[in-house]
């Protein structure tokens, strides 16, 4: 259960049901937007409630996710690791699905989950996990891991990937904070709670 409280759509304010009216616009993917509450589901709800932050939220989301200049699967990769390295049930979950859909194979799914040495078949998609890593965790990706990701992406795609591996940052500390479960019938990677 979140730490939110229930938000419906019948019970939001203007500013709560236009955020809520963009996710159901721009998240078409998803299939079933709200949880048993009726609140909708992952970052989602904490976006709803804080419309005037929400608003922005979804409009960086949606330049991060559809307007990148990464291919999918490596954008999905990075998305993946910053999941990983926060231990974010919902959003490993989430992207998961999206990162086999790209895919992306299984077991370097599993390793990326696992902390281990992902079997990733190109040098493209080491780089785009070693730079996520390195930023993740020091701050600061080292000039090898620099000078490889320019190498297989260029600058700009470099840009995209930071900002991708940022937002993803704080959308993970959106959903650990408030304890965002994943859907029922979900299996949890490292053991947090399902709703």
């Amino acid at each position: 259960m979140s730490r939110l409280p229930a938000l419906t759509y019948d019970d939001t304010t203007d500013a709560q049901r236009a955020v809520w009216d963009r996710v159901a616009e721009t998240r078409s993917g998803l299939t079933n937007m709200t949880d048993e509450n009726g609140s909708l589901y992952g970052p989602f709800h904490a976006m709803a409630l804080r419309p005037h932050l929400g608003e922005h939220m979804l409009e960086l989301g949606h330049a991060v996710r559809f307007e990148s200049s990464l291919p999918d699967h490596l954008l999905e990769i990075a998305i993946c690791a910053v999941g990983a390295r926060w231990t974010s049930e919902f959003e490993f979950w989430a992207h998961r699905r999206l990162a086999q859909a790209a895919g992306v194979d299984e077991a370097v799914l599993d390793a990326i989950a696992s902390g281990d040495a992902p079997p990733f078949t190109s040098e493209a998609e080491q780089a785009v996990h070693r730079f996520a890593l390195e930023l993740l965790d020091a701050g600061h990706p080292s000039p090898e891991a620099w000078e490889s990701v320019v190498d297989h992406l260029g600058h700009e795609s470099v840009i995209d990937l930071t900002v991708t591996i940022g937002y993803y940052c704080q959308i993970c500390f959106i959903l650990n904070a408030t304890q965002v479960g994943l859907p029922a019938g979900a299996d949890p990677v490292w053991g947090g709670p399902a709703d």
